[in-house]
């Protein structure tokens, strides 16, 4: 009894004597939204560097995130470290996340020293899938995504956020036939691309061959409509052009990217961080 009395004892203080002395990265003092006492909140320290994730007693404690400061001459433009922290400390497992989707988990030893760590690889490294409010306006988020966009091996798409007057959201992005630029709702139950009839006017006025076909019934998010159907001469989805694809017409305010084109592509998915469609 006595023996496991010790270890009860012994354990924490080993763990209080490797925190003894060691300075928090970030403290309440930097706080700059949020409750950087006992809750979530973000703070910056003095190198412009900033820290979103659990607070415990005006301390970093629990999981959470750096984002550097693009000054900071440690770490590549754009990069940002999440993982878990004890006391103040940077604790355990963590990744560092670099632009164009590279990564390095390390583990540390409750360290007041980013540099300081031992490199285990990437088991499963954690990926951030979304942008929180409070972070939202750090610089890195453009280097990454311009980066992701210029290196990346598929087919990558601008896409962003759409919400119509009723409040419905949805995502969105741009494509082209000849010269000019088509606006894009992507809808994945829509199993023909459909334009508006007022497009379909705009391009044939820009002499853009969209040919009559007849009509047809489609499957859409909204069920089974009734489309007219066209020969359009060319679209181009990101760096892939179709030609003389067949389309639809609808009675909407809104062209319909359907799955005609993208289930031509092997998989679809979308990285809410860099606001892209990636296509392979």
């Amino acid at each position: 009894m006595a023996l496991v009395a010790l270890l009860c004892i012994s354990l924490p203080a080993l763990a209080q004597r490797k925190v003894k002395g060691k300075k928090p990265l970030f403290t309440a003092n930097n706080c700059v939204s949020g409750n950087c006492d006992y809750g979530t909140g973000l703070a910056m320290n003095s190198g412009g560097d900033l820290y979103y994730g659990d607070w415990v007693n005006g301390k970093p404690h629990g999981l959470g995130s750096i984002y550097f400061n693009l000054d900071n001459d440690q770490y590549v433009p754009g990069t940002f470290f999440t993982g878990r922290f004890s006391l103040g400390l940077v604790d355990g497992f963590g990744t560092f996340d670099f632009p164009g989707e590279r990564r390095m988990t390390v583990r540390f030893d409750k360290s007041q020293d980013l540099a300081v760590f031992e490199d285990i690889g990437q088991p499963r490294p954690r990926k951030r899938h979304y942008i929180m409010d409070d972070v939202s306006h750090w610089g890195g988020w453009e280097i990454r995504q311009e980066e992701f966009f210029e290196h990346g091996n598929p087919d990558r798409l601008m896409v962003e956020m759409y919400q119509d007057w009723d409040g419905a959201k949805c995502w969105s992005t741009t494509g082209r036939s000849g010269p000019v630029n088509i606006f894009f709702l992507i809808d994945t139950g829509c199993s023909q691309t459909a334009l508006t009839k007022s497009t379909i006017e705009y391009l044939i006025q820009n002499g853009i061959r969209v040919t009559k076909t007849g009509s047809g019934l489609y499957n859409t998010a909204c069920g089974l409509v009734e489309f007219e159907e066209f020969e359009i001469e060319s679209i181009t989805i990101g760096g892939t052009t179709f030609k003389n694809l067949p389309i639809g017409s609808v009675d909407s305010d809104c062209n319909l990217l359907g799955m005609d084109i993208l289930g031509s592509f092997g998989t679809i998915e979308f990285n809410q961080e860099h606001k892209s469609l990636v296509l392979e």
